[in-house]
């Protein structure tokens, strides 16, 4: 990445030249680098990060100000903002297909609640999903695994969706523009110390 004196003959310069080279500054100081190439922007992996990078960040105003306090350590320390850090090392953990936590490097002591109802409903295009977990305290997410084999073992990059619950124990959620075929899928119930209930499998429900 060169540093750049006065450059295109001129005192900076900002933005993309030809689709080749991009010119910013970093600290008042000029520098260029290449565009980058994409050759698949929506891997499996890609998505379901994305996935989890979308929960993280809805999940942050809902923690509660004791677990929020315990990420100003590990925020100070890489001198980023408490929920960059919360954000970064649940990410981290996904990577190695590890359930979130609510508060940093939390002990693993929870017994997540089971799934008491789960169906999927299709249409054209379209899987529907119903979940309600057991009675008892609702766990902190629910995670949705989808397959279009009967697969019935969760694997990371077959990650649909992860959806929060306050204090209700239902959730749903539904997934468009999906190809003619059938359909499976797995849920687990995530409590806030990252530990995942017993997994539950439902379908195969035809998209058509």
């Amino acid at each position: 990445m060169p540093k750049l004196q006065t450059p295109l003959l001129s005192i900076a310069a900002k933005g993309k030249f030809d689709n080749q080279l991009i010119y910013s500054s970093w600290n008042g100081r000029p520098y260029a680098k290449r565009t980058a190439n994409q050759s698949n922007p929506n891997t499996p992996a890609q998505a379901t990060y994305r996935t989890m990078f979308a929960f993280l960040c809805d999940a942050w105003p809902y923690l509660s100000a004791q677990s929020k306090a315990t990420w100003n350590a590990p925020a100070e320390e890489k001198r980023i903002q408490p929920p960059n850090a919360f954000i970064a090392y649940n990410l981290a953990r996904w990577l190695h297909f590890k359930m979130p936590q609510q508060e940093f490097k939390m002990p693993q002591t929870s017994t997540p609640p089971g799934i008491a109802i789960h169906y999927l409903t299709a249409g054209a295009g379209i899987l529907d999903t119903y979940i309600e977990t057991q009675y008892g305290t609702p766990p902190w997410a629910i995670a949705i695994f989808h397959f279009t084999t009967s697969a019935t073992t969760p694997i990371r990059n077959a990650l649909a969706a992860i959806q929060r619950l306050s204090s209700s124990d239902i959730i749903t959620h539904r997934r468009r523009n999906l190809t003619a075929g059938n359909y499976w899928e797995n849920a687990l119930c995530i409590a806030a110390d990252g530990r995942s209930g017993n997994q539950n499998v439902s379908g195969p429900a035809a998209v058509y």
